[in-house]
């Protein structure tokens, strides 16, 4: 862009490129780092134009200038992109509020939250006098180029995004963040853009001064110019390795010398790996329960409740649903009434594998006793198990429940149950106390004087089970591991099978398909905004009737 030279491909992707991607206006002075604010240009233009902008580079030769206008002109369409190439000179009240909007984090929630703490969290006041002028904020929003900046330059990993606990490292940069430490990335940067050097020497445009190689050790070169970020403290890559863990405690015992590095005294330690006293622990993410109540009342499929007191309901479904299973098709429904068709149909699926799509792509006739085609048939009848629904169409249809809202968890002769409650059931004056029971068919009905607790999506529990393979915690990126108990999040029920599902609070490992009943500590929790866990000690049983007024 600078030149006017074509680039080749070998020049862009080759093993000795000579290109670069340069900050327009000088990152070390606006701390732009947005896409608006990059070009593409060759390798030995940018080291010329060093710490300028375009036009302090070029613009004295009038001819190359004018060339330059109109080649920016015709091929960049952003317009605020096309203002940085035609700015002339950076002021000193540019460079504050390049920065000001640059490095802080302006997102509308960050705002909102700035705000908040800034207007009503009373500080201490600072107790070195220079501070107490108000030269100093006490508080300040982030921008995440800075973060990132950081965390290259202090060694940290990259962020996991499968999981949540990348907000954790993002927080401890933040804190760790001081205007220093800006300072430093600010010379770092320029010293980037003044690079160029001559006989040991390099010139900075911005103050006229020359500094010599030489005369300075390779550590106040650094210094000077910032070249190197110092880490908060000497253990802090360490200490992070550690907290960021998923088992800190058996990382600093298969890992003495970080453990004696760190010396921790004796208090920071729980009592056993189990409980949540003491400071090191893995991060424990928190989240916010959902209790809304409102959702699909019921599914949109309209069944026949003819047997519905027996538990069974009738429906019509296409035939491309069919499935066989040990050579019947499954479900269907009074095969007697008409064996012609149920034979020609499950011949058609042992035709085509078992695949009703491809078996019934073309139109299907229902056969007739002398061999002729009859009608086109395009659904039959199947009875499926429901003992529970919405009567629809004054009463001569029902449906399937829609959303579950929660569960209510019940103890009786030693085992736990669940309840579900639908969107349904909001409208009702009655909870229903009918729980599934996982491996045997029918509901049981629930006592209401042995409530314990409610749980919605999102809430907190601790599960603790008898059986001697433990609770299969599938990880998210593969593999399963084993554990007793476990601390996780409850995301939804299985009225088919009586079971649960959960996720862990960091989201790497899912719990599904857990039989409660076969817990022997089922437990809600909550958690304050310091992220301390109690128990939940008692609860009632709350029907909606304050959601109806």
């Amino acid at each position: 862009m600078y030149s006017g030279k074509r680039m080749s491909i070998e020049n862009l992707f080759g093993k000795n490129s000579s290109c670069d991607i340069d900050h327009i206006l000088p990152y070390s002075q606006t701390f732009d780092d947005s896409y608006r604010n990059k070009v593409l240009v060759l390798s030995s233009e940018n080291r010329q134009k060093g710490n300028r902008t375009p036009y302090e580079y070029m613009g004295q030769d009038e001819e190359r200038w004018s060339e330059f206008v109109a080649r920016v002109s015709s091929m960049v369409k952003d317009g605020k992109k096309r203002d940085r190439f035609f700015k002339e000179h950076i002021t000193d009240e540019d460079k504050k509020q390049f920065k000001e909007r640059n490095l802080n984090d302006t997102k509308y929630i960050t705002t909102i939250v700035y705000n908040l703490i800034r207007q009503n969290l009373e500080f201490a006041p600072y107790n070195v006098p220079a501070l107490k002028e108000g030269k100093k904020k006490h508080v300040k929003a982030v921008n995440g180029a800075i973060t990132a900046y950081l965390r290259k330059r202090w060694g940290l990993p990259h962020k996991d995004r499968s999981t949540d606990t990348h907000h954790a490292m993002d927080a401890v940069t933040i804190a760790c963040c001081t205007e220093g430490m800006i300072q430093k990335i600010s010379r770092s940067m320029q010293i980037l853009e003044l690079r160029y050097m001559h006989n040991g020497r390099m010139f900075d445009e911005e103050t006229g001064e020359i500094y010599d190689r030489e005369n300075y050790t390779l550590q106040e070169w650094k210094d000077k110019f910032g070249v190197h970020i110092p880490r908060p403290w000497e253990e802090f890559k360490n200490e992070l390795d550690v907290r960021m863990g998923e088992d800190p405690l058996n990382f600093l015992d298969i890992h003495p010398d970080v453990a004696k590095a760190l010396d921790y005294p004796e208090y920071y330690y729980p009592d056993s790996a189990s409980n949540w006293k003491g400071f090191i622990h893995p991060i424990f993410v928190s989240r916010m329960p959902n209790h809304k109540v409102t959702g699909q009342a019921n599914k949109d499929t309209v069944r026949s409740p003819r047997l519905f007191k027996e538990g069974y309901v009738i429906s019509k479904v296409p035939l491309t649903s069919l499935k066989l299973k040990d050579d019947e098709i499954v479900n269907y429904y009074n095969k007697e009434s008409d064996m012609l068709l149920y034979n020609a149909l499950k011949r058609q699926l042992q035709l085509y594998s078992n695949d009703a799509e491809k078996a019934f792509a073309q139109p299907f006739h229902k056969p007739k006793a002398d061999g002729t085609q009859g009608p086109v048939v395009k659904k039959v009848k199947v009875i499926d198990k429901q003992s529970s629904g919405v009567y629809v169409h004054e009463g001569k249809g029902i449906t399937a429940n829609g959303d579950m809202i929660r569960i209510d968890i019940f103890r009786e002769n030693g085992k736990y149950y669940f309840v579900p409650i639908y969107a349904a059931d909001v409208v009702k004056k009655v909870l229903p106390n009918k729980s599934p029971s996982r491996g045997k068919s029918g509901w049981f009905e629930m006592k209401d004087g042995n409530f314990v607790f409610s749980l919605y999506p999102k809430d907190l529990i601790h599960v603790k089970t008898k059986k001697e393979d433990g609770l299969k915690l599938n990880l998210v990126n593969g593999g399963q591991i084993k554990a007793q108990e476990a601390v996780v999040y409850y995301t939804g029920a299985d009225v088919s099978k009586g079971s649960i599902d959960c996720s862990a609070s960091d989201k790497k490992f899912k719990l599904r398909g857990l039989g409660i009943q076969s817990l022997i500590i089922f437990e809600k929790c909550q958690v304050d905004v310091l992220g301390n866990i109690s128990v939940v000690k008692h609860e009632k049983r709350m029907d909606f009737s304050a959601k109806k007024r």
